[in-house]
């Protein structure tokens, strides 16, 4: 299989994203700098609304430290690249804000308990470790494709 160049592979999820929107009808534009907290700002003529994604890319076994999402109108698209060659699509998730709190519910405190807690942005925060989590795809499986969440 064909690797994207590890300081591509943000981008490279990013464009493919605002592609998908943009094919379904909706105004997407990348958005840029180091201290960011939106990957895309979206915009859907027919429900009037905008929308703030957060992109998460991969071509490894799984997402690290993924922080989250919060506030009204987010979206958090990860995308899988692992085992993808340059004429294949990636795979992508996606998951709104409630999406991400259920996530962190059972993967998180269902686990982990009083190890970690969940701050008011819906991040991840351990006790003595980096903030985030790691995401398998396996645990994020019902939302493949799942684009109907953003085209409500």
């Amino acid at each position: 299989m064909s690797a994207i160049q590890k300081q591509n592979l943000s981008l490279a999820g990013e464009y493919a994203v605002a592609s998908e929107l943009c094919r379904r009808g909706l105004y997407a534009q990348v958005t840029f700098g180091n201290m960011k907290r939106t990957d895309l700002l979206a915009y859907d003529s027919k429900a009037d609304r905008e929308l703030r994604i957060e992109v998460k890319s991969k071509q490894g076994r799984m997402w690290p430290f993924v922080k989250g999402i919060a506030g009204s109108n987010a979206f958090l698209i990860f995308l899988d690249f692992e085992k993808k060659s340059f004429k294949e699509r990636a795979d992508f998730y996606i998951l709104s804000v409630l999406d991400w709190k259920r996530y962190l519910n059972k993967y998180v405190i269902g686990r982990y308990g009083r190890e970690a807690h969940i701050n008011k942005d819906n991040c991840p925060i351990w006790k003595g470790a980096p903030a985030g989590i790691s995401v398998e795809p396996n645990e994020i499986s019902k939302h493949k494709e799942a684009w109907e969440k953003i085209s409500r």
